[in-house]
């Protein structure tokens, strides 16, 4: 899907310390080519949140979404989903959490599948 085709504005916000790459405010990750082309970055064929940036990292979508829309809050490295849905990597379902309130969550106890670890 390419921006310019879309009915209605993206909100793309650069998503520091990757460049050339950039994320939406619904959660999806694009990569800006040398011609300054818009083109979407998929994720890795596992169905997984996670994408494949230059050089072959592989980095969870929502910890690229929150780089790019969540300011950096000191004590509060981790991202989680207010729905609780891994799959939701919008910038509205993020947000910045410290240790004591991952630890509060129920998938803390029972998996870190929902938790992310972004530096601040």
């Amino acid at each position: 899907m390419n921006p310019k085709n879309i009915s209605h504005p993206i909100d793309l916000r650069p998503i520091p310390g990757y460049k050339g790459y950039e994320a939406s405010a619904d959660g999806r990750v694009w990569r800006r080519t040398a011609t300054g082309r818009l083109v979407p970055v998929g994720r890795i064929p596992t169905g997984s949140r996670l994408v494949s940036v230059v050089g072959g990292e592989r980095v969870a979508i929502e910890k690229l979404v929150a780089r790019a829309f969540l300011p950096p809050e000191p004590g509060k490295p981790y991202v989680l989903f207010r729905d609780g849905n891994r799959y939701h990597t919008a910038a509205r379902n993020l947000y910045r959490a410290s240790l004591e309130e991952v630890r509060q969550r129920p998938a803390f106890r029972a998996r870190l599948g929902d938790i992310c670890h972004v530096e601040v």
